[in-house]
């Protein structure tokens, strides 16, 4: 949170980060426990929220993997949570039960994994979508774009060979990332809409945190924007923009 004195907003922060994410990053803290940050936001002051999916990049060019430090595994899923929603409804494949999913029809929940079952239901609402991913989505274009340049830097060789041998589960991966990004948004956007407080601005950043291997996670995590707006001020959200 920021706080305003004097007209200027100072560089300060005024409280620790509250975690609100779960699963995928949806903020499962829902209503209420937004609610209860509310509460320690200073008059006049900003609360800054982030809000993101997240996707992994090896170093062989394969989204949503990487190789964990000290595992002798292989390859790991990034995000574990919606590539596993996602091979269930392969698993599924078939269009009218995921939609039923998707709409909660079908009972996915069980309360010893309720988020998993809310994901579940996301990513059954996008699969067909999901599945058709191409080069054509300039969101998609964008963001596979911006991996290939943090695995290849100025190498643009690389990573245009790289490029064209990029696989369709490559893209699908990418769109999945993309499209629970935007869900995450709505999610967040819903909870903080039923919030109507004045004494403060509330500005919202969402986009794809992109995991890379490495030693050290704070040195190989980056941050692809999607939007940035403040949700209730006008006058601020089209300085924002």
């Amino acid at each position: 949170m920021l706080l305003k004195i004097s007209g200027h907003y100072e560089e300060k922060i005024v409280s620790r980060p509250f975690g609100m994410g779960g699963l995928v990053g949806f903020p499962f803290v829902g209503r209420t426990g937004f609610g209860a940050y509310l509460a320690h936001v200073p008059d006049n002051g900003i609360l800054f929220v982030i809000s993101a999916s997240h996707i992994g990049l090896n170093g062989h060019g394969e989204f949503g993997y990487i190789n964990r430090v000290d595992q002798n595994c292989e390859k790991s899923n990034t995000c574990g949570s919606a590539i596993y929603a996602y091979e269930r409804c392969e698993e599924i494949n078939d269009e009218t039960i995921l939609q039923q999913i998707a709409a909660g029809e079908i009972n996915m929940y069980d309360e010893l994994d309720y988020q998993q079952g809310f994901v579940m239901k996301k990513v059954a609402k996008h699969y067909q979508q999901i599945r058709e991913s191409s080069h054509n989505d300039e969101l998609v274009s964008s963001l596979t774009d911006e991996l290939l340049s943090l695995v290849y830097g100025e190498d643009e060789a690389a990573a245009k060979e790289i490029f064209l041998k990029i696989t369709q589960r490559n893209l699908e991966m990418v769109t999945l990332a993309k499209k629970l990004s935007l869900e995450v948004e709505e999610y967040l956007h819903n909870i903080i809409s039923s919030h109507t407080s004045k004494r403060f601005r509330i500005i919202l950043l969402n986009g794809v945190q992109i995991n890379l291997e490495g030693n050290n996670p704070t040195e190989h995590d980056y941050f692809f924007p999607v939007s940035f707006r403040c949700l209730n001020s006008q006058e601020l959200d089209e300085l924002v923009q």
